[in-house]
């Protein structure tokens, strides 16, 4: 059961461009008995910039979540503003949640924004078009 975890810690890889037909993935792995560390490889804005969050949605469902964080300025007043950069494009990151013990969590009770990888790498799939054109006569 789910309660009370907390997201101890949160990176991210580099912006993975050759990424063929790569699809969403999520690994589990119990490094201590104090912490439980889950790697998700997924697509975001290529931006980066990001900040992690956890969630618990219902019972035994844990929630990751990611964001682009904004970034700060100062004007030369010395006011501070926020921008967030948006990016036209997405590539292949993997984002590492390290998150106080979460007991017996199976890959299954994990979601993503509130969906499964499967419903993701389905949103994502691309299917094949094909075009016939009739002949033109003259």
């Amino acid at each position: 059961m789910l309660f009370g975890q907390t997201l101890k810690k949160f990176n991210y890889s580099d912006c993975h461009e050759d990424t063929g037909n790569d699809s969403t993935k999520i690994q589990v792995t119990q490094a201590s008995k104090e912490l439980t560390i889950i790697t998700l490889k997924t697509y975001a804005p290529c931006s980066g910039n990001f900040v992690g969050e956890i969630e618990i949605k219902s019972i035994g469902i844990l929630d990751l979540r990611f964001k682009t964080k904004p970034t700060q300025y100062k004007n030369k007043k010395g006011e501070i503003y926020e921008l967030i950069e948006v990016a036209d494009c997405n590539c292949l990151f993997v984002f590492t949640y390290e998150i106080s013990t979460i007991n017996d969590l199976k890959q299954t009770s994990i979601t993503v924004h509130g969906k499964t990888a499967l419903q993701i790498n389905q949103a994502n799939s691309f299917k094949e078009i094909k075009v016939e054109f009739d002949s033109i006569r003259r």
